[in-house]
């Protein structure tokens, strides 16, 4: 008997094939969505951010698997309540997929949140195309919820307590800026 011939024994090969992990990074730090163990499905995670009236704000989330290429679609329009100014792009990287998120609140936007929601997904790269159908934890959502402070507002760098206040309570009025607060004024430089 050969080892090509009837007698030869059987040779068996196990494949463990590693369950889709993705995570996203903000900032950052990666934060993984709870994964329902039994469904293997995964809960939205919710990613909460703050800005000021005035304050050009900006935000990536970057959709990655640690073992399996990850892309990311989300309806530009989808921005809930709609805002004409929120500006929102996904862009496909080397394994990954990620929302650019860029809006700068006005002053009537104060105490507004803005939800914008994405979804990622692992590709087949044999394929091409999304592997979620039949692919267990293979598809997984975000939203980004951006809160606009109340008594928060971004200055110029050369701005002074007076055209705060001239903007905040009317010319020549800081002492009712600062009641307003109910705590002394504070001017913060954001780069």
């Amino acid at each position: 008997p050969s080892s090509l011939g009837l007698h030869s024994p059987p040779y068996c090969v196990v494949v463990n094939v590693v369950a889709p992990r993705i995570g996203f990074k903000s900032d950052g730090v990666e934060l993984f969505p709870e994964l329902d163990s039994e469904s293997m499905t995964y809960a939205t995670l919710d990613i909460h951010k703050h800005t000021a009236p005035g304050c050009p704000f900006s935000s990536s989330l970057v959709a990655f698997d640690p073992h399996y290429s990850v892309s990311m679609a989300a309806d530009p329009h989808a921005v809930v309540p709609p805002e004409p100014s929120v500006k929102v792009s996904i862009a496909a990287g080397a394994g990954n997929g990620t929302l650019h998120f860029a809006w700068t609140p006005l002053a009537g936007d104060v105490g507004k949140t803005v939800k914008m929601c994405a979804s990622a997904s692992v590709v087949d790269t044999v394929a091409g195309s999304h592997a979620t159908r039949g692919v267990k934890g293979g598809m997984a959502n975000v939203c980004l919820h951006v809160s606009v402070l109340r008594c928060r507002a971004c200055v110029m760098h050369e701005a002074g307590l007076s055209s705060v206040s001239t903007e905040e309570a009317g010319p020549g009025n800081w002492i009712g800026t600062w009641l307003a607060n109910g705590e002394p004024l504070q001017l913060q430089r954001v780069q």
